[in-house]
């Protein structure tokens, strides 16, 4: 798979660009700043349906100086547009491709098209398979439950695009459950078990949806996590990963219980109704939803301990690496096509061992898009494709110059 051209219009730095890229390796070099990272988080967004950076889409709106805060939001929209090709396309030089389209509407919902055509925006979902790896991803070890239930999410959207839709009716039904649970503990009333069971009835087959995917994601990339760790590492380790869900918490399940209660989503569906149950009383008290997909975890182990508080610096990018190459891997045994492969600025972090992991997946991708701030850690053995970012000082709008393809770093020498 491999984007051929992608143009943006009022999105994040860029008023408007206009770009033509080959298959293979692409790399964007410009100091810190000057809107590199924008165009990654473009493409990635078009596979996705969201900024790995922020939560809402007004901010990936490009703002003029002297914009007010509403006026980007009546005034004009982000756009973008990109046209992907399955790798069959590499030998066609003729072939057309797909074009895919989201126009990003600050406060109303967006607007979408392929070939020209309107479909809602989660039709996109499928045409564009990309993994994004950035510096940020030392969250993924390091960071909060929330970082990474959106990892395993990302990845079962790209794998099943209708789950988008059991997430947003989970999300919604779980904020009014909440809402009437806060004004029960707020007035010290009893709950109305009538109105609770309505409540229950709309939640459980969006949470068992959503956990069954995401059971299924850890499944994956478990087959996949010890051979990558080990080729970044240098030498094999034990690694794992575990599906922390509120419900085995709560019922104090076995590991071959929870096997089994994935395996069957009518059983699934009863135990969480039994985990809601003990847990009834606790919500009252306390005004809040404390069994569902929002308060689940995927532990990360390495040599028998929790990666987070135990590994080491290296160790855990070591860990934050594996993890987006064995994501790499299961999406490219899934799909017919490789995925379009992001890396932002992560040379620069890495060691020699570890640059030669990415190398490694690197050559298994149809198309890969790097950022640098100077290009000088680039591998010598790249051959890409080179273009420089800046931003212009007084109209903090970006521009993107072709500088044409050669080895790295003598290219930019």
């Amino acid at each position: 798979m491999f984007v051929s051209d992608l143009a943006l219009d009022w999105f994040r730095s860029y008023r408007q660009v206009i770009l033509h890229f080959p298959a293979g390796t692409n790399v964007f070099v410009g100091a810190n700043g000057q809107g590199k990272t924008n165009l990654l988080e473009a493409l990635n967004y078009l596979a996705v349906l969201a900024s790995h950076r922020i939560g809402t889409d007004a901010g990936l709106i490009f703002r003029e100086i002297g914009d007010t805060v509403r006026s980007p939001a009546t005034s004009r929209a982000g756009v973008i547009r990109a046209r992907v090709h399955p790798g069959t396309d590499l030998t066609d030089p003729d072939a057309s491709g797909e074009l895919l389209e989201i126009e990003l509407l600050a406060g109303r919902a967006n607007r979408a098209m392929i070939n020209r055509h309107n479909v809602r925006p989660r039709s996109l979902l499928g045409h564009l398979s990309t993994v994004l790896f950035a510096p940020e991803d030392l969250q993924l070890v390091q960071g909060d439950p929330a970082t990474r239930r959106t990892f395993l999410d990302r990845i079962a959207i790209q794998l099943r695009p209708t789950l988008v839709g059991a997430l947003g009716e989970y999300t919604k039904i779980a904020r009014q459950r909440g809402a009437y649970l806060k004004d029960v503990a707020k007035r010290r009333a009893p709950i109305d078990e009538i109105q609770l069971s309505i409540w229950d009835d709309a939640l459980v087959p969006a949470a068992v949806e959503v956990m069954r995917e995401r059971a299924r994601v850890i499944d994956q990339l478990a087959q996949f996590l010890p051979q990558v760790y080990a080729r970044i590492a240098g030498h094999p380790a034990p690694v794992g990963l575990t599906y922390a869900d509120s419900v085995t918490k709560t019922l104090e399940l076995s590991a071959d219980e929870q096997r089994e209660m994935y395996a069957n989503p009518e059983l699934l569906s009863s135990v969480f109704r039994q985990a809601l149950a003990r847990r009834r009383a606790d919500e009252a008290r306390r005004g809040v939803n404390l069994v569902g997909p929002h308060r689940d975890e995927l532990e990360l182990h390495l040599n028998g301990l929790p990666v987070k508080g135990f590994a080491s610096h290296g160790e855990s990018w070591s860990y934050a690496l594996s993890l987006r190459l064995a994501e790499f891997s299961l999406l490219r045994e899934n799909f017919a096509d490789t995925p379009v492969l992001l890396l932002d600025d992560v040379f620069a972090e890495l060691d020699e061992q570890r640059r030669a992991a990415l190398l490694w997946a690197i050559d298994q991708a149809d198309q890969v898009f790097i950022t640098s701030a100077t290009g000088t850690e680039i591998p010598e053995a790249l051959h890409a494709a080179f273009y420089r970012v800046t931003l212009d000082p007084e109209t903090r709008e970006s521009s993107v110059e072709t500088l044409g393809q050669g080895a790295a770093p003598d290219f930019l020498q």
